[in-house]
């Protein structure tokens, strides 16, 4: 747990190849003297961040934000920042709403209307996916509210990041679990199902026709937020048949082609396989090279510039070229020429590359 001035909590979770850090924020409302403080805890928060990113953590950001991207629009835009940055790191804001066409439900209620003050954010690719969220009213405390805001509930499903144990292993701790075997109901057991569930989805006439009326402003909506864009025109007069029918032919010899090289792919790994297994009772060099895969490689030289007499000598006859090469890389190493009893004998480029190190004691070199 690492508590950061009264504004920020962390709490780092440990499960089976999977770790998590839970940060809790509580951000100031806006307002000039809350300036130099809310900025130290974005810095704080960004810290946070990257170092949870660079561990391989996953990160959830709950708490009071105090900042709402529609009721405080109004705002300078450096009171969204904290929200911007998570959006643009692809947080996913975990939002709860009424209804599918009504916007997120707010999290605090004034004289004046509501805001959405309270968020839960996860990191991209958390290991646990959200199953709902919702709003509750805040639960009491010795019978008084600890808070003027409602609860913003989000569920997770953990049961991935849990390790599994072997079925001996359950055994053993005698745990178990119930599992419905759909395929084993009885019809009237499936139709008492089919009934419950049916009553508890009622066909809502009314509000299905409030959701379709309210599509065409969403649209609208929709249509004020994206950018527009050019759709290219593409000619629409009618191909000739004959450019048909060559289009037809095409893929079919496509097609044709693409059985012949498939086959023909076939019957070769056929062919080597059965000729290997005849290099293995005819010819064991032959099995071996080609179970090795060996590919044997070689330079053919058909001119060789040679120094016969101190004269510079072409030569191009294949039995000269090969004397020469054979004459060369017998005698390619050869002692040294000159033989150096101290650096002092070196030239001046090799001196400076074997030259002692000053900040190293001489006596290190003296064997």
């Amino acid at each position: 747990i690492d508590p950061w001035k009264g504004h920020l909590l962390k709490l780092d979770l440990f499960f089976h190849q999977t770790k998590i850090s839970i940060i809790s924020v509580y951000i100031p409302p806006y307002h000039s003297i809350h300036y130099k403080e809310r900025d130290a805890i974005f810095a704080q928060l960004n810290l946070w961040l990257d170092k949870a990113r660079s561990n391989n953590y996953h990160v959830v950001i709950l708490g009071d934000f105090n900042a709402d991207e529609l009721s405080h629009s109004h705002l300078p835009q450096h009171h969204l920042k904290i929200l911007r940055s998570l959006s643009s790191r692809y947080f996913t804001d975990h939002q709860s709403h009424i209804s599918s066409f009504s916007g997120p439900s707010p999290t605090f209620y004034h004289q004046n209307g509501s805001s959405r003050l309270d968020y839960i954010w996860s990191s991209p690719g958390f290991p646990a996916p959200s199953l709902f969220s919702h709003v509750e009213s805040c639960p009491k405390l010795n019978d008084n509210p600890f808070t003027d805001h409602r609860v913003l509930i989000t569920a997770f499903d953990f049961s991935s990041c849990f390790a599994t144990l072997a079925k001996a292993r359950l055994k053993q701790k005698s745990e178990q679990r119930t599992i419905f075997l759909y395929k084993n109901l009885k019809d009237d057991t499936w139709d008492k199902f089919s009934i419950e569930v049916n009553s508890r989805l009622e066909f809502r006439p009314a509000q299905i026709s409030q959701m379709i009326n309210s599509l065409s402003t969403q649209l609208s909506l929709l249509k004020s937020l994206l950018k527009d864009y050019t759709i290219p025109t593409y000619s629409t007069t009618p191909l000739p048949a004959f450019i048909k029918f060559l289009r037809s032919q095409k893929t079919l010899v496509s097609a044709y082609l693409s059985t012949q090289f498939q086959q023909h792919r076939v019957d070769s790994i056929e062919y080597y396989t059965a000729l290997r297994d005849e290099h293995f009772s005819t010819s064991p060099g032959s099995f071996i090279s080609s179970a090795l895969s060996v590919e044997h490689r070689s330079i053919v030289l058909d001119r060789v510039l040679v120094v016969i007499d101190s004269k510079p000598t072409l030569l191009t006859d294949p039995s000269d070229i090969k004397q020469a090469a054979i004459n060369h890389f017998q005698s390619v190493i050869t002692p040294p020429l000159v033989q150096y009893s101290s650096m002092d004998s070196f030239s001046p480029r090799w001196q400076r590359a074997y030259i002692p190190l000053s900040d190293i004691d001489s006596s290190l070199y003296i064997s």
